[in-house]
């Protein structure tokens, strides 16, 4: 065991950069590291004594009591030291907060290593970097999860894992698999905030497994940047096993899903501040229900490229007074409610001459559903019962337009006010073809309320309820009912 014998370089003071041996930096003692410390058994910065890393590293291939670092003094800010841990010999604890300062980039470095945040939660000032073996927040006694805090970039490669646990985890962004598909990073059952972006402007890199945990996932860039992806490659898992919940804040634009895979998230988007998320070239499913608050634009057509993949499926969405959703020129399809609304707009829905679908069927649920829009393009209804309803509000006056088709395969589509006035411009057909009834447009009405369609066309399946007037351009009734 080396002790510094006072202040200066470290080759002087404590021991050669290349010793196989533990360190100790002695209370009172300021210590320059002055090059890379090389095969260090276990580094410890005494109360009172203060270590200046001066650009360089510091490597611990060993542990004491399975401690391989230690500070209870100060490691300067003023210049950057870093951690290199390739302890062989399973856990090896880590503490470098001290009293101030701390480590600038720490790397985890061997199969066999399983590094512990220990005591404290702790802040690092650069970037981690896990090319083999593991981090994780959890106490080695398994009592408490620590917060781990990392201002740079959290890389990690084939072989490594970082397990969060249930602390709270911050960093400027996440890549797994950049040198090729592989490593983990296991998401805390609490939030992983993004905040910024890696030298790619990527928030997320995945190509390595990424287990969401139940946990939710943060963006809150304030940077006003212009283009932060966030994508998926094969190597990042099955689909949905990603993102659970996930939150937009600040005031950056977001490309979402970006290239790679198509994007599945197994619980809720929420969007507040001012972010905008363009979905650049892929499709997105949302299982749960997406929240556009004011300020916030959502654009699935965010590319600005024709004719490529940009369908959104949500289970409900919600869009906020001074929001904006920019729908799919595909198919923006919702799949459930949030307080009985599939589509609930008090913002700016914009078409884009795609279809709204409002598909029930597929995950078998069992509900009546809402929209709340004063105008469509195509709307499509596939209800799980024949008896679930679609109702249709407008979100001001009282006339719900559909500028070209609508089909109404399974269920009733009617108005939630018989004093509403339906206008079809397009092709309406009701019913599948098949026997037994359906499908039903239910458009009865009170007062001077009228229904408008371009063409209808009944099915056998199908059925039309008449208002006190229909206009209509064409009506084919192939074995259906008019009532």
């Amino acid at each position: 065991m080396a002790t510094s014998s006072g202040s200066g370089d470290y080759s002087a003071v404590v021991q050669a950069l290349d010793a196989n041996d533990q360190a100790i930096i002695a209370t009172g003692h300021t210590v320059t590291l002055d090059g890379n410390v090389t095969g260090c058994n276990y580094f410890s910065i005494q109360a009172g004594a203060t270590l200046v890393g001066a650009g360089y590293s510091i490597t611990v291939d060993n542990d004491s009591s399975d401690w391989s670092f230690f500070s209870d003094g100060t490691i300067s800010a003023a210049s950057a030291t870093n951690l290199i841990i390739t302890n062989p010999n399973g856990v090896s604890k880590l503490n470098w907060n001290g009293q101030g300062g701390g480590i600038t980039n720490l790397t985890i470095n061997h199969a066999n290593c399983v590094a512990t945040l220990e005591d404290e939660n702790q802040t690092l000032l650069g970037n981690l970097t896990i090319t083999a073996g593991a981090l994780t927040t959890l106490d080695t006694d398994g009592s408490t999860s620590r917060d781990l805090t990392v201002t740079g970039d959290v890389e990690i490669e084939n072989g490594g894992t970082l397990t969060g646990n249930g602390s709270a985890i911050s960093m400027g962004s996440l890549a797994t698999g950049l040198a090729g598909a592989g490593g983990t990073y296991s998401a805390t059952t609490a939030t992983t905030t993004i905040t910024k972006f890696n030298s790619s402007t990527k928030a997320i890199y995945g190509n390595g497994p990424i287990i969401h945990n139940g946990g939710t996932f943060a963006f809150t860039n304030a940077e006003n940047n212009a283009g932060i992806a966030i994508q998926l490659e094969g190597g990042a898992g099955s689909a949905g096993t990603q993102f659970n919940d996930i939150t937009f804040s600040g005031d950056s634009t977001y490309r979402f899903p970006y290239y790679g895979n198509d994007i599945t998230v197994s619980g809720d988007i929420t969007m507040s501040g001012t972010p905008d998320v363009k979905q650049w070239r892929r499709n997105i499913i949302v299982t749960g229900d997406v929240d556009v608050g004011s300020g916030c634009v959502w654009d699935c057509e965010g590319s600005g490229v024709a004719d490529v993949s940009s369908n959104f499926t949500g289970g409900s969405l919600t869009i906020a007074s001074g929001g904006t959703f920019k729908a799919s020129s595909g198919t923006t399809t919702l799949t459930s409610t949030s307080s009985n609304y599939s589509i609930n707009n008090a913002g700016t829905f914009t078409h884009n001459n795609g279809t709204v679908k409002i598909d029930f069927e597929t995950p078998n649920y069992n509900a009546n559903s809402k929209i709340k829009l004063n105008q469509m393009y195509n709307l499509e209804v596939e209800m799980n019962r024949t008896t679930d309803m679609t109702l249709l509000e407008p979100e001001s006056s009282t006339t719900l337009t559909a500028l070209n088709n609508v089909t109404v395969k399974k269920g009733v589509l009617t108005k939630n006010s018989h004093t509403h006035t339906l206008d079809f411009k397009g092709l309406t057909v009701v019913g599948v073809g098949g026997g037994s009834l359906a499908a039903h447009i239910d458009a009865s009405t009170s007062g001077s309320a009228t229904s408008n369609f371009g063409s209808l066309t009944i099915l056998t399946d199908g059925k039309y309820t008449q208002s006190t007037t229909t206009n209509v351009s064409s009506i084919r009734n192939v074995g259906g009912t008019i009532a």
